[in-house]
């Protein structure tokens, strides 16, 4: 009898583990194609808007339209010294749609006289800074967004982009600020040259 339940309790333990390993599996799907949909989302905005214009450019330009519609202040700058190629493409795409993205959600959720999302990109000798500042919502607990699968959507795709661009931002060894009041929230991305 002894063995017997020794048996059953080693079995119950490896099916445990194989469910934790498909829950884990299934998270990590769930965040790719989270990730999957943007860079689809941003090759269609640059292919129906091409033009000359530098691709950071374009990236934050294809968001004037969405701002518009949805009558939200946008504006961005680009510091004119700014290398095109401070980190590849797709990285950049990970962090900026997510940011801005989640910018417009948070706006779309309140209805204010005036919105509005700034985005400034610059950079030293030693690292570049990219800031995006809204005035939506304060955001209580700072630390909660970064978790695989918190968002304030009920759509199970959403909850997968801040932790992306946690990850993007730890692989080129850089670091965010996030600060959240009743008057706005600031995303400041630092990310350093060498």
């Amino acid at each position: 009898m002894n063995n017997e339940l020794k048996e059953i309790e080693e079995e119950l333990n490896q099916k445990e583990r194989l469910l934790k390993n498909k829950n884990s599996l299934i998270m990590e799907l769930r965040k790719s194609n989270h990730d999957n949909k943007k860079n689809i989302t941003l090759l269609n905005r640059l292919e129906e808007n091409y033009d000359d214009i530098d691709l950071l450019e374009k990236i934050l330009n294809s968001y004037q339209e969405i701002c518009d519609k949805e009558r939200i202040n946008y504006s961005y700058s680009i510091d004119n010294n700014i290398k095109s190629k401070f980190i590849p493409y797709l990285d950049f795409n990970i962090i900026i749609t997510n940011l801005i993205d989640n910018s417009i959600n948070a706006l779309e959720k309140i209805k204010k006289d005036f919105s509005y999302i700034r985005v400034n990109i610059f950079e030293d000798d030693i690292e570049t800074c990219i800031n995006i500042i809204n005035n939506g919502p304060e955001i209580k607990n700072t630390n909660d967004i970064f978790h695989m699968g918190t968002s304030s959507s009920l759509d199970n795709s959403h909850g997968f982009g801040m932790n992306l661009v946690k990850e993007v931002i730890e692989k080129h060894n850089g670091s965010m600020i996030v600060n959240s009041n009743s008057l706005h929230t600031s995303f400041t991305v630092i990310l350093p040259k060498f």
